[in-house]
């Protein structure tokens, strides 16, 4: 037998990188949020505005992912969602849902927000776990909670997206304008839900 790779019946495989996912983003959030937990977890600091961070990496393809929140004030105190470069980070009226080109489900209130308008409800609980599924090719968005299911449709399906965003790029986001913990999990750990069939296992 002739020698492979320099080294006679050697077979030398090529090295495969190791994945890496998606964590909020110290590099682009506003300096009232924390960041913990080898950045995945997201609290707030002093302030008076709504402060806001997104995810080091961009949505593509068919990605699922999920956060975990505990909303520890009174009234709508923090947001998770999507949204484009383009939000305000820290803003007296920015946050995530005010836009065409964000969303946000806010907590504990139970409200589903874009375009400084009410999209979606889900059950209330001070604390619990969000799912979401992106399709970046068609701008479809699913959210639901880990407790209740998906809110509207079907990723796996394609069908009854919560709504369709518009050609972009986006980033996981989160909004927070209380003193409330958000933790995300983009794929590092495993999942509370289903990944849906069609979908990666996460952000990376």
């Amino acid at each position: 037998m002739g020698a492979i790779n320099g080294h006679h019946g050697l077979l030398l495989m090529p090295t495969v990188p190791p994945v890496t996912y998606a964590t909020w983003n110290p590099s682009d959030k506003a300096s009232e949020i924390v960041l913990s937990s080898g950045n995945k977890t997201a609290t707030r600091g002093a302030g008076s505005f709504y402060a806001s961070v997104r995810a080091n990496k961009t949505l593509s393809g068919k990605q699922y992912w999920e956060v975990s929140y505990s909303w520890s004030g009174s009234g709508s105190v923090g947001a998770v969602g999507i949204a484009q470069s383009g939000l305000a980070l820290s803003s007296a009226s920015d946050y995530a849902g005010n836009n065409s080109s964000d969303v946000g489900a806010w907590g504990p209130t139970a409200e589903v927000y874009k375009s400084n308008a009410i999209i979606a409800t889900y059950g209330a609980a001070s604390s619990g776990t969000f799912r979401f599924a992106f399709d970046a090719a068609t701008g479809k968005l699913w959210i639901g909670t880990v407790a209740s299911g998906w809110m509207t449709g079907n990723p796996a399906t394609g069908t009854s997206p919560i709504t369709t965003m518009a050609a972009g790029t986006y980033y996981p986001v989160c909004t927070i304008c209380d003193a409330s913990a958000v933790t995300a999990n983009f794929g590092a750990s495993a999942f509370s839900g289903s990944v849906p069939s069609g979908y990666s296992s996460g952000v990376s």
